[in-house]
C-alpha cells in the first residue's frame, strides 16, 4: 500500500509540474518564432526605408500562411502554431524610420514590440 501511495503522489507530483510549465513553454516558442520573423524581415524593413525593390523574405520552419509588404510602410505576416498575424508599420520620429509591431497576442510578442 505505501509503494502505491508514493506511485500515486510521484504521478500528481508529475501532472502538476506539467500543467504549470506547458503554458509557459507555449509562450516562450510562439515568442521564440516571433523573434525569427522580426529578423527575417529586417532586409525587408530596410529596403523600404530605403525606398528599394522589397524582396520576398525565406520563412525557414516557421509555418507562414500569409506574407505582404508594401513601399509605404506595411508589413503582415501571419501564421505559426497559434496562427497569430503580426503587423509592421512605419512611421519617421526626428527623420529617422521608426517600425511598431502589433497583432500577436503580449506574450507572443518580443520585448521590444510589446506596447
Amino acid at each position: 500500500m505505501k509503494s502505491y501511495l508514493k506511485g500515486v503522489v510521484s504521478t500528481l507530483a508529475v501532472v502538476a509540474v506539467c500543467a504549470v510549465f506547458a503554458p509557459l513553454y507555449t509562450d516562450f516558442r510562439a515568442r521564440a518564432e516571433t523573434v525569427a520573423w522580426l529578423a527575417q524581415l529586417e532586409p525587408v524593413q530596410r529596403a523600404i526605408e530605403k525606398n528599394e525593390a522589397i524582396s520576398q523574405p525565406e520563412f525557414k520552419d516557421s509555418k507562414v500562411t500569409l506574407y505582404r509588404a508594401d513601399k509605404r510602410g506595411l508589413i503582415l505576416l501571419k501564421g505559426g502554431n497559434n496562427g497569430r498575424m503580426l503587423v509592421l508599420t512605419l512611421s519617421v520620429n526626428s527623420g529617422k524610420p521608426v517600425w511598431e509591431c502589433v497583432g500577436a497576442p503580449a506574450r507572443d510578442m518580443p520585448i521590444k514590440c510589446r506596447s
